[in-house]
């Protein structure tokens, strides 16, 4: 009597979940008390390998989705500390910008007299008549001291 191959590749599969590294013995040793009889040694150690390859081939696989997701979960990490640095950059340039208009505003207000009069008020228009009186008046004095120059030659 021959025991298929998919029935050894069971047992195979079912020891290696409850114990990763078995050996020929072993799985002679299950055979047995399962079904009685086992087979040659070089056919274990041929089913043995297979399923060794097969199974580094399977974790081969997995790895990488692992690493994919591990990477791909990093990146999102990445992602959101990036957003949130440059969200606090944004504030704080925001903050500085109007820290510096307020002081450009503070120095414009401190060089600015404070008894001068603003544009337009009724105090800056009578000043403004005032300083037109006294050009005309210095007008007036500079062409009668010239014609006194010019009288005295």
């Amino acid at each position: 009597m021959k025991l298929p191959d998919a029935a050894i590749k069971l047992v195979i599969s079912e020891l290696r979940r409850a114990h990763p590294a078995i050996g020929v013995p072993t799985l002679r040793q299950t055979l047995r008390r399962r079904h009685g009889f086992s087979c040659g040694t070089d056919r274990l150690l041929r089913l043995l390998s297979e399923d060794r390859t097969e199974t580094s081939k399977r974790s081969q696989q997995e790895a990488p989705s692992a690493d994919v997701r591990a990477l791909q979960n990093e990146l999102e990490e990445t992602r959101q500390r990036a957003l949130l640095a440059e969200e606090r950059e944004v504030a704080h340039q925001r903050y500085w910008a109007v820290k510096v208009d307020e002081l450009r505003q503070e120095l414009n207000r401190s060089r600015r007299p404070t008894d001068t009069p603003a544009p337009g008020s009724p105090r800056w228009l009578d000043l403004y008549k005032e300083l037109q009186i006294a050009r005309a008046r210095i007008t007036q004095l500079e062409a009668a001291l010239q014609a006194a120059l010019g009288a005295a030659k």
